[in-house]
């Protein structure tokens, strides 16, 4: 299972592009259809602040897109509502970790604050691309 974090880095220029793209091209990536929506909200954030072009961010979006094959987040709102309450963590990424776990998937992230609230709860199956050895100083 992939987050949004971890899926912008392999298609945009970040800290962790590297390992991101590692991750990509290691692991079968799976995704929420409610990823499309974060990956495109953070290259309009890109655009806003001239990193990259509006005509990029159609291109990278729409590469994004055609790169995944998506679940539906609805069948995980319940248990994602209820370890938002439990960790005090919004919901969005809550969709995620609930889906990781009912599919018994690794979650890969770039969301240093998800990776931390929720270590315990994915019991070594989750991959923080901050932690991946092409990361390290």
């Amino acid at each position: 299972m992939f987050d949004a974090s971890a899926v912008f880095p392999g298609f945009a220029p970040t800290q962790v592009s590297e390992p991101a793209r590692l991750c990509l091209q290691t692991y079968d990536p799976v995704v929420i259809d409610f990823m499309f929506y974060e990956t495109a909200n953070a290259l309009t954030t890109y655009a806003r602040a001239n990193k990259i072009s509006p005509n990029v961010v159609r291109r990278i979006q729409a590469a994004i897109e055609g790169a995944f094959a998506s679940e539906s987040a609805v069948p995980f709102r319940p248990d994602a509502l209820a370890l938002a309450i439990r960790h005090h963590h919004a919901v969005y990424d809550c969709l995620y970790v609930a889906c990781a776990m009912a599919r018994d998937l690794p979650l890969v992230t770039a969301d240093k604050k998800l990776a931390r609230k929720f270590a315990d709860v994915l019991s070594g199956r989750l991959v923080n691309l901050y932690d991946m050895p092409e990361h390290l100083p």
